[in-house]
């Protein structure tokens, strides 16, 4: 009985205090975001890798790009690739690349996918404003 008694004894303040402690922590996690989205908008532009996949010049070549999008962009659907196309214009070329990869390892990753769909596609480097990193 003695030993009963100091056994509640003992554990009874642990169990007290147990019961008092409260996480919030989806509170946390939405002020860790929004501190880290408000640093990385005063970074300007950061560095990423993305895939290459045409580069078009000439008449029609900002619909040819568009039109290039939306079959790679179902493509990667199709396939279950998590990655989306886009165009970026830089004169005179209208360039259609898929990314903004943290790193050259996940980019090549999803290469190896497309490969044998889109034969001229290559890794390379680029630098993105960090709003629309942070966009997609």
């Amino acid at each position: 009985m003695k030993r009963f008694l100091l056994v509640i004894l003992l554990f009874l303040p642990i169990l007290a205090m147990a019961q008092n402690v409260r996480y919030d922590i989806e509170e946390s996690v939405t002020t860790s975001e929004h501190k880290y989205r408000e640093a990385c908008s005063r970074v300007g532009k950061v560095e990423v890798y993305v895939i290459q996949v045409a580069s078009l010049s000439g008449e029609n070549s900002g619909t040819k790009a568009q039109t290039t999008v939306k079959s790679i962009n179902a493509f990667l659907a199709e396939h279950g690739i998590n990655a989306e196309a886009y165009t970026v214009f830089m004169e005179p070329n209208h360039k259609v690349r898929i990314g903004n990869f943290s790193t050259r390892h996940a980019a090549y990753g999803v290469l190896a996918k497309i490969h044998s769909t889109y034969t001229g596609a290559f890794v390379t480097k680029d630098k993105r404003r960090i709003a629309d990193v942070l966009e997609e």
